[in-house]
């Protein structure tokens, strides 16, 4: 056997100093995995210090409690290894992803964005953050252009820039990511936008543009996409009016929603839901809509428990039979 690396943490440093010459001779991925591997190493010395806290007796260690006390043999150690905390490790891949996404490694830009938006392990800087989404964006990053457009579109990390946006949201569902193609749907549905100061229209509502791109979005696998294209169709908004075809997908949606409500961390699932059933009522079938609606006031829906208290309070009138001349 060697004696090489055994533990997570000698695994993560060992690597750490694999990659650097790498990086420094050219080699472009491998500054992006020095900051992978630093990162390991921070939730390495994370755990280390964990399971030392939690040691009966205190008979763990850290890193730190073994860094030797001579100058001299903590100087042989190298840099790597001086890396005594999980706040210093976090440090270090802050700057090695800082360093890669300088040398053009688009995903660098959109975890160091990360990090900045959310303050994790170093100094909460939104309009950093944002900076980083543009340049990951124009590195041809899917998940940058979104973050960017999404921080535009609200004025987060600095002004408000709805055709920023949507010119990115547009680069992000170009490149495949599929959220990006809705957003961009609801940014194209957003009402009619008149600036206050001037009164020039800085944006029009498109909703045929909208319901393609929801349409597209949908085919994709996306429910809130499927669900939104078939509140359209319900209303012939933006497409051709096919309320059977709505309700349709709007009973799949809603099935999955059912099934899955318990994933969606306090989110409206049971939006599909009270859709259908909204539906069914313009289909002139009330014992449909009340169907639905018991079935997910039954799931938890407090909304459905609502609407089917008023329904069944103020009923409405079924639809008139066809005549036939």
């Amino acid at each position: 056997m060697g004696n090489g690396p055994s533990t997570p943490l000698e695994m993560a440093r060992a690597e750490v100093d694999r990659l650097v010459p790498l990086c420094a001779h050219g080699d472009d991925e491998a500054c992006y995995g020095v900051a992978q591997a630093w990162l390991e190493v921070a939730e390495a010395l994370r755990l280390e210090a964990a399971e030392a806290a939690g040691a009966a007796g205190g008979g763990g260690s850290t890193a730190a409690e073994r860094l030797p006390t001579d100058p001299r043999e903590r100087a042989a150690l190298g840099t790597v290894a001086l890396v005594v905390t999980a706040a210093e490790a976090t440090v270090m891949a802050a700057k090695a992803l800082n360093n890669a996404c300088h040398r053009g490694v688009g995903e660098a830009c959109y975890d160091l964005a990360g990090m900045y938006f959310d303050g994790d392990g170093i100094p909460q800087n939104q309009v950093e953050a944002r900076r980083l989404c543009a340049r990951g964006c124009s590195l041809g990053h899917s998940g940058s252009c979104f973050n960017e457009g999404t921080m535009a579109l609200h004025g987060v990390g600095g002004p408000v820039d709805r055709a920023r946006a949507m010119a990115v949201y547009a680069t992000a569902c170009d490149g495949g990511l599929t959220r990006a193609c809705f957003n961009l749907a609801l940014a194209h549905d957003d009402p009619d936008e008149v600036d206050a100061a001037t009164g020039a229209v800085v944006h029009s509502r498109d909703a045929a543009r909208a319901a393609d791109l929801m349409a597209a979005a949908c085919d994709d696998g996306l429910p809130d996409a499927c669900t939104a294209l078939a509140v359209s169709l319900a209303s012939g908004d933006g497409v051709a009016r096919d309320l059977d075809r709505a309700i349709a997908l709007l009973d799949d949606m809603c099935q999955l929603a059912v099934s899955s409500k318990d994933e969606v961390g306090g989110g409206a699932w049971d939006a599909p839901c009270i859709n259908l059933a909204m539906a069914h009522s313009k289909a002139g079938a009330p014992a449909a809509m009340l169907a639905v609606l018991n079935s997910t006031c039954d799931a938890g829906s407090v909304e459905a428990c609502d609407l089917r208290e008023y329904f069944e309070a103020f009923p409405p009138k079924p639809a008139a039979p066809s005549t036939e001349e």
